[in-house]
């Protein structure tokens, strides 16, 4: 009876944990297209990897349906139908791409190209992205191909700076990355997480933004402010993490390392340091502790010395 008690329950933690890992391979979402302030198309994914290294990503957009297959993030096969009749399929091998619209002849294009990027499917940067080495980061060059145009594109790739951005509901940590077509210099900007999945995609020359659905937050915080309100309070939404240097601003830097000397022993009897000496022996946060009437705290919008994160403490 033991025994076959331990073989039921080895079964059981094997079957779970491969439900959890058939979970893992599964995606979906939708990115709404605004052009200005209009919502003008959506495209809805559902994406779903093999064991094999085979991705298939079937994308819908109005009565257009796109499926884009890869293996090992390499281009397999494209395809696009409308209404259900198929008009297009692309497929990879040997360094081509074979190109087969309605009852045209067959177009052979020589490629090498490692990602397809198709007009409103943008669910595909999610295979451009994860081919983006992170360590060794920089603008990285890729070859990617626009099937209904049999045309392949060059583009420059780069990680720009990472972040964390707080939402009213949520904290998401997000990657910055900016993409070049390298002829026409059309560029993206984009937003991802560290699973690739992009959360918003910018074309500023186009006046277009894609935001991932549940996310729309998005497109006001990285709007340009129009207000010195809407300044502030960006500013203690996306406050500065102290301890991370290379997000504060030069004058800001300067001075940090003004008070660093002012701490060295050579420097305790230099004038120069005398106002930095000052400041480090006094706490603003105790002597504020201390006063016991109403307070009116007025941070500047743009001080580039004084954080926000500074008026939240006090």
């Amino acid at each position: 009876m033991k025994k076959q008690n331990i073989t039921a329950l080895l079964f059981i933690i094997i079957f779970a944990l491969s439900i959890q890992t058939f979970a893992q391979m599964k995606d979906s979402g939708t990115y709404i297209v605004y052009v200005g302030s209009q919502a003008v198309a959506e495209e809805n994914y559902t994406s779903e990897k093999l064991a094999d290294g085979t991705v298939k990503t079937v994308s819908k957009v109005a009565t257009t349906t796109f499926t884009t297959t890869t293996r090992n993030n390499k281009p397999v096969e494209f395809m696009i139908e409308v209404n259900g009749a198929k008009v297009l399929t692309t497929t990879f091998t040997g360094g081509e791409a074979k190109t087969l619209i309605s009852e045209q002849p067959v177009k052979i294009i020589k490629t090498d190209a490692t990602v397809i990027i198709e007009n409103n499917v943008w669910s595909n940067f999610i295979n451009l992205l994860a081919q983006y080495d992170r360590k060794k980061g920089g603008a990285q060059s890729f070859v990617a191909f626009l099937p209904s145009q049999s045309l392949p594109l060059s583009i420059s790739l780069e990680k720009t700076e990472a972040k964390d951005l707080k939402l009213k509901n949520q904290t998401v940590s997000l990657s910055r990355y900016k993409l070049i077509h390298t002829k026409s210099g059309l560029e993206l900007v984009i937003l991802a997480d560290d699973s690739n999945i992009p959360y918003f995609i910018e074309i500023p020359s186009q006046q277009a933004q894609i935001t991932k659905m549940g996310f729309e937050e998005l497109r006001e915080m990285t709007a340009p402010p129009k207000t010195k309100q809407e300044i502030y309070q960006r500013a203690l939404r996306e406050t500065i993490n102290a301890s991370d240097k290379t997000k504060i601003m030069p004058i800001a830097q300067i001075l940090i390392k003004q008070f660093e000397a002012a701490k060295l022993p050579q420097n305790a009897n230099d004038a120069k340091f005398a106002w930095f000496r000052e400041h480090l022996t006094s706490n603003s946060s105790l002597i504020a502790a201390k006063v016991k009437c109403p307070v009116l705290i007025v941070q500047g919008e743009r001080d580039a010395l004084v954080l926000a994160y500074h008026s939240i403490e006090l």
